[in-house]
């Protein structure tokens, strides 16, 4: 055959093929190498005459100075061969142990094909070299690329297992082969070994992570597609011999015999039925090898546990009293407890937990809270997800007290608890236009007559409110109404209450009410209803867009109409309308209500019988008093609703308290409101109230009055050590 055609190679194998054949468990060919192993050295030149006779038989020759005859170990194809088993290369591996850092994308996938050779020997491969597969993702061939840190920690890792690799057996087909197979959450491991005089000799090991689709299946499916994926890994070794599987999950002894199965599971008894094997059911914490390599990528390394001086104790003691310690065990200088899960059903989880020392326990924490696969999930959710592997004194207080202490979740979660902040203490306001408040709406569509907000003002004690449109919100409009049309009118109120927009916080406004000796009250921000107003706004607007036909530029039409209505109305706790409780009197709505229009020569008897309900007027006073009763009564009754599923809670300056977050979402920026943390961290600058703060950021810049309502307290900082977690003398 002449050398450079494309299919020599293939024809070559079938020549040898079917020289030797492959049932021959002793001559081994691959191309035009030809491997003789035997179990004695008799056998062996039997062999080796057999060769020669076949190799002259199809007329091909020896290059005697190739050929290496009766030696105890071999190098083939990158392996040491030898009576033990199978080895790595050292010369291969110290090949690869000094490889320069990879460059370009070209670099990293020659040095993965480089390493994948030995992946066999390399416990969780796949898991280790992530990071550097990751940096191929998105990237071009041979585009340069930034090695990180996590790629060179997992191509430090590798090169210390290539030069620590265990050796395997190898197959002796005339025994049954055994697959141990588990799977985890995220992946799914099996193990290919015999047994030998008692022992098991690992052959080869395999791991694989679950897809995205993969990962959403139950238990026991996952449990049944590492089986199938153990078989159909191993089968050039299983195919067309009777071997056994193990597994930790129990439900799975029903597979082969599986009546009626649908879809999936059908097709996975399909795949399984030719092959001809017994599957056996082993307890989990037995199940140690697949165990390891299925939850690889959940679990911490054991050789990552740092013990401490408690640890180290507690080995030693359960190594020496076994039978005072019956729920502890000690595994390759590893500790386990013994801990039931309490389900009613067969779970695939081991009750056996490896217990962690003190060092190695804020880790776990982060990884069963943190990352995105936990989610930042509660206290009973992560809890949860760390005893399903793990075990250390004391466990639910520190995941409690790490849960409670995350800052990630204070600025994302709310309060689970009632909701700080009862009723406010009752105003003791006794007359008409001593507290007043107001506020402003819209803005609205421009009106004929070019206004755009409406100004409302409202009595807190009768009730009694004034409205009045504005072209532009500003101060000037508001003091101009306030000054000339209730001041000088009604009176000078002791107290203004209004909000914390720009026109009144201005010095133009507060020093208006300064000169008229008022005290302004304003609203803690993002908490309306503190003011009285805000009620009455809401009236006034359900009245408005109930005359509002064609067009909405008429919104001011019968604002002054709607204005007389409410103060005309009876209210529901004063019992009288607001104009009877300010007035003494009735407001007539038209002129017939003073009867007919007469002479000097009336009767003023009958005038003064039309005028009887201006008696009333002598007895405001009492009025007065049973307005105030009614009022505080009104206040009780609400305090009690209000107050229900709420608790106080008093801050003092300078506590740290996390505020709810009021962003504004940015189309242009690409930023959105939604996607913000819940709360920001503040602190207490001043003590307005028991109900409202003055905040200051972490930086001590001002951010206003705010309500306990919008904030929730912050706890001490986390640190898991020796003085946070007490160690049990016995824990079992």
């Amino acid at each position: 055959m002449c050398f450079g055609l494309n299919n020599a190679p293939q024809t070559m194998q079938r020549l040898m093929d079917s020289l030797f054949p492959s049932g021959d468990n002793t001559i081994f060919a691959y191309l035009d190498d030809i491997i003789i192993a035997s179990p004695t050295f008799e056998s062996h030149l039997t062999a080796l005459e057999y060769v020669f006779k076949k190799l002259k038989s199809a007329g091909l020759t020896i290059n005697l100075e190739k050929c290496q005859f009766c030696r105890p170990s071999l190098k083939y194809l990158g392996f040491i061969i030898d009576a033990g088993g199978l080895r790595t290369d050292p010369d291969k591996v110290s090949a690869m142990l000094n490889y320069p850092t990879p460059k370009t994308t070209s670099d990293i996938k020659r040095l993965i094909g480089l390493v994948s050779w030995y992946r066999r020997f390399i416990k969780d491969f796949s898991a280790i070299s992530a990071p550097i597969n990751n940096l191929l993702h998105g990237k071009k061939k041979g585009q340069p690329i930034k090695w990180t840190a996590g790629a060179e920690d997992a191509l430090s890792i590798i090169k210390e297992r290539l030069t620590t690799a265990p050796v395997l057996a190898s197959p002796d087909f005339s025994k049954p082969f055994v697959i141990q197979c588990d799977a985890s959450m995220n992946a799914a491991g099996c193990v290919l070994y015999q047994e030998c005089d008692g022992l098991e000799h690992p052959i080869a090991y395999a791991s694989r992570s679950l897809t995205k689709t993969e990962r959403k299946y139950s238990v026991t499916e996952k449990e049944a597609l590492a089986v199938l994926f153990g078989i159909e890994h191993f089968r050039p070794y299983v195919e067309g011999t009777h071997f056994k599987v193990i597994t930790d999950h129990h439900s799975l002894l029903w597979l082969k015999n599986l009546k009626d199965p649908a879809m999936r599971l059908a097709r996975w008894s399909l795949k399984l039925s030719q092959y001809s094997f017994d599957i056996e059911h082993r307890k989990g914490v037995l199940n140690v090898v697949p165990d390891a390599l299925s939850r690889s990528i959940d679990l911490i390394d054991v050789k990552e546990l740092t013990p401490d001086t408690w640890y180290s104790e507690m080995v030693k003691n359960v190594r020496k009293f076994p039978s005072k310690y019956p729920d502890f065990q000690v595994q390759n200088d590893c500790l386990y407890k013994h801990v039931r899960h309490g389900f009613k059903i067969d779970s695939n989880l081991s009750e056996w937990k490896l217990v962690i020392p003190t060092a190695n326990r804020l880790k776990i924490l982060k990884e069963n809270h943190d990352l995105p696969t936990s989610a930042h999930f509660g206290i009973s959710k992560t809890l949860a997800r760390i005893t399903e592997h793990y075990y250390w004194p004391k466990i639910k207080q520190s995941v409690r007290k790490y849960c409670l202490n995350c800052n990630v979740c204070k600025a994302n979660k709310s309060s689970n608890q009632a909701r700080m902040g009862l009723m406010g203490s009752y105003k003791m306001i006794n007359f008409p236009f001593q507290l007043i408040s107001l506020d402003l709406m819209g803005p609205f569509p421009k009106s004929k007559q070019g206004y755009k907000y409406l100004l409302v003002v409202s009595d807190w004690f009768t009730k009694f409110i004034f409205v009045h449109p504005l072209r532009e919100a500003n101060a000037k409009g508001v003091m101009n109404f306030m000054e000339n049309n209730i001041f000088l009118i009604f009176g000078t109120p002791q107290i203004v209450v209004q909000d914390n927009a720009t026109m009144f916080v201005s010095s133009h406004y507060t020093n208006f009410l300064k000169s008229y000796k008022i005290t302004p009250w304003f609203n803690a921000k993002r908490h309306p209803q503190a003011n009285p107003t805000e009620r009455s706004n809401r009236t006034v607007l359900t009245a408005i867009c109930s005359y509002i036909h064609d067009t909405h530029v008429c919104w001011n039409e019968n604002i002054y109409k709607i204005a007389h209505a409410i103060n005309t109305a009876k209210h529901e706790v004063t019992g009288v309308s607001p104009a009877f409780l300010l007035f003494g009197r009735l407001l007539p709505t038209t002129g017939d209500f003073y009867g007919p229009v007469s002479g000097n020569d009336q009767n003023l008897e009958e005038v003064t019988d039309r005028l009887k309900w201006r008696d009333d007027l002598d007895n405001l006073p009492s009025l007065y008093s049973c307005t105030r009763q009614r009022l505080y009564e009104a206040y009780l009754r609400n305090k009690r609703y209000y107050d229900m599923g709420k608790r106080k809670v008093i801050f003092s300056v300078g506590d740290k308290v996390w505020k709810r977050n009021f962003p504004l979402s940015n189309a242009a920026n690409k930023f959105s409101a939604k996607l913000c943390n819940t709360y920001v961290p503040c602190r207490v600058h001043k003590v307005m109230s028991d109900l409202v703060y003055n905040l200051v950021d972490l930086d001590n810049r001002d951010l206003g009055n705010w309500h306990v309502r919008h904030l929730k307290a912050d706890l001490a900082n986390y640190s898991d050590s020796d003085s946070d977690i007490e160690h049990e003398d016995n824990i079992g």
